[in-house]
């Protein structure tokens, strides 16, 4: 048994099939594919810097993956405890993969001050931090069996039964999602994706940071129960019920109802009542609700302008010294050398270096969605850790998060940056 007899190595015991379809994931769908057991990747050049990766909606922490990749694969890596942050970039961990080796590498938080001094520099920004190489004896043939563990903060990783990654990194993630990425000429081929989820625990004795491979990977005590992950039928079966539910205006009633802002208070005067809509200019500032919110429907009409504004709707978010902690749902289009991104209906974990939470699978299709510079309808559903969110009556986020606050009050967002307005009216709830 590769960890101690809590995991069922041997048997199998515990572990679950991660990928049934691509509905648990967002990501680059174009250059991924699933069908009949296997995922497949290729790129043939000219990936921009957020393509050719997938990544799990759902976040998780410790746990044992595994799968078999065809040894013809090439340019991919396997990523765990991952995020996408703003701008694009990727962090967690990767475990790249390439034939009889790889490496592991930290893809650090992304440094908005590091990221400057490479622009003033005129060098490309990297937050990537090699931990570990490796190399192995094994097979270069067929398809090869991989075996990753996220335990605390140790990561291991084995080829074919051997042992060539245990590595402990202090001040990682804990958490995250599930993915795999692919260089602009990358080709993989990956099947019998299966995970076993695990509860919170501790090494005992704790080792030192570092290469740990010549100790042992057993001793992981692992206490309280894992994370009950919910099966994508009764996923897609809540989500239509829900849905439903929101089609129909009985018991909501105003959170909001255009004379005074009375259920709400703001962290700084930057915000008006004006022709009954809840109106805000440019600081970074929030108006919030001054009661908990745990399981309820949103619904609110949202105008920004220009639309290169940035602001957001917070849910289930506590009140921290710098503004807001939680469920962000975003609505802005970032705005760089020439290239229009939207940011308009993904959930971001503001303050809890948890990046985007449910991201854009289709930019394009997302600029064309929303309604720039005129009011768009929001519907936002929070239900346990189900979170989903609809604008203009399409579906941009359906995330399960089992580690996020389920209680928390609701807040608007005036983003830092030039002169913009964001206006709120028709401000709705109805508890659930």
């Amino acid at each position: 048994m590769f960890f101690g007899p809590f995991l069922g190595s041997a048997s199998g015991q515990g572990f679950v099939p991660l990928m049934e379809s691509l509905r648990r994931f967002h990501g680059d769908k174009v250059v991924w594919s699933f069908q009949d057991g296997v995922l497949k990747g290729r790129a043939d050049g000219n990936l921009g810097p957020a393509a050719g990766r997938l990544l799990t909606v759902e976040r998780f922490g410790n746990l044992v993956l595994r799968f078999e990749t065809s040894a013809r694969s090439r340019g991919a890596s396997v990523l765990v405890r991952s995020a996408i942050h703003p701008i694009s970039l990727l962090g967690g961990y990767a475990f790249r993969i390439e034939g009889q080796g790889g490496t592991l590498t930290y893809l650090d938080y992304p440094n908005f001050a590091k990221m400057a001094e490479a622009r003033a520099r005129g060098v490309p920004y990297s937050n990537a931090e090699p931990l570990h190489s490796w190399e192995s004896a094994g097979s270069d043939s067929g398809w090869v069996a991989y075996e990753v563990a996220c335990l605390g903060d140790r990561l291991t990783l084995r080829r074919d039964g051997e042992l060539v990654v245990n590595y402990r990194h202090a001040g990682g993630p804990l958490e995250g999602s599930i993915g795999f990425r692919l260089d602009s000429s990358g080709e993989s081929e990956v099947r019998s994706i299966e995970v076993q989820l695990l509860g919170e625990g501790a090494w005992d004795p704790t080792p030192p940071e570092g290469d740990l491979k010549a100790l042992p990977t057993d001793g992981w005590d692992s206490v309280g129960p894992p994370v009950q992950r919910i099966s994508e039928d009764a996923w897609a079966t809540e989500t239509s019920e829900l849905l439903k539910e929101a089609r129909s205006m009985d018991k909501f009633r105003p959170l909001f109802d255009g004379s005074g802002a009375g259920q709400w208070e703001e962290t700084a005067s930057f915000w008006n009542v004006s022709e009954g809509s809840i109106r805000g200019e440019s600081h970074n500032n929030f108006l919030v609700t001054k009661a908990d919110y745990s399981d309820f429907m949103l619904r609110a009409r949202v105008r920004i302008r220009p639309e290169t504004g940035n602001s957001g709707i917070q849910v289930r978010s506590r009140l921290t010294d710098t503004g807001m902690a939680g469920y962000q749902v975003d609505m802005a289009v970032f705005a760089m050398g020439g290239t229009r991104t939207p940011w308009w209906g993904q959930i971001y974990g503001e303050e809890l270096n948890r990046g985007f939470l449910y991201g854009i699978d289709d930019p394009e299709a997302r600029l064309a969605l929303v309604r720039h510079g005129d009011w768009n309808d929001v519907l936002i559903i929070c239900k346990g850790s189900h979170l989903i969110v609809e604008i203009n009556g399409e579906v941009t986020a359906d995330l399960v998060d089992y580690y996020g606050d389920k209680t928390g009050r609701i807040g608007f967002q005036l983003h830092v940056g030039p002169r913009m307005e964001a206006e709120f009216r028709d401000v709705m709830i109805r508890p659930l």
